[in-house]
């Protein structure tokens, strides 16, 4: 028996090794975080937040939910508040990080993807980026934006996403464009947009 037990022992030890050799993705070690960024990890969303929503990256990170602070119009120049809530789904290997872009039918107008406590990079990167994160934690992403001085647009839409590289995670559902960036949220700048210009048309030739 004694013989038979230490041969499933070993049986279970060899199958435990390759099933971890198989995973693409190993879950980041758990790391002492910073004072000032404790307050930004959650174990659940908050029963306060003003949108729920629901983006999945790539099966990895979704997007909860999120706030922007003021509500009514943001115009040129003036700050506003845009509050992310990302839960951890699943381990991302080193080197992913988020990025925000505001955009309008024009394009994108700004990228300020390194601005807010999680994303502050003084030392070269993220200061808590998704692949250091932790699978079930509800991470709170504040950004403090300027609108564009130089836009000419009614509405500005913020777009987000978690690239790495050239590479982005997919979005498998949600509201997203076709660069795999989630919709957050459309901001009215107060501006009326300008009216098309009417093309002059030449009077046609007489025929003779």
């Amino acid at each position: 028996m004694h013989g038979l037990s230490r041969k499933l022992l070993g049986c279970a030890a060899v199958l435990v090794s390759a099933l971890g050799c198989n995973s693409t993705e190993q879950a980041p070690k758990a790391q002492e975080l910073e004072p000032s960024l404790r307050a930004y990890v959650l174990d659940a969303v908050p029963s306060d937040v003003d949108n729920r929503t629901f983006v999945d990256f790539g099966g990895k990170v979704h997007l909860v939910g999120y706030k922007v602070e003021p509500q009514s119009i943001v115009r040129p120049g003036e700050s506003f508040k845009m509050t992310l809530y990302w839960r951890s789904v699943s381990p991302l290997s080193p080197g992913w990080g988020l990025f925000t872009h505001l955009t309008s039918p024009r394009g994108r107008l700004d990228n300020p993807d390194n601005v807010g406590p999680l994303r502050d990079n003084a030392s070269g990167e993220q200061a808590l980026p998704p692949s250091r994160w932790q699978p079930g934690k509800v991470y709170v992403d504040e950004q403090s934006l300027t609108m564009p001085r130089n836009i000419v647009d009614p509405v500005v839409t913020v777009t987000v996403g978690v690239w790495k590289g050239n590479a982005r995670l997919d979005i498998l559902s949600g509201r997203a464009d076709a660069d795999q960036r989630a919709i957050v949220a459309h901001i009215r700048t107060g501006l009326v947009a300008p009216k098309p210009v009417a093309k002059k048309v030449e009077p046609s030739a007489e025929v003779r």
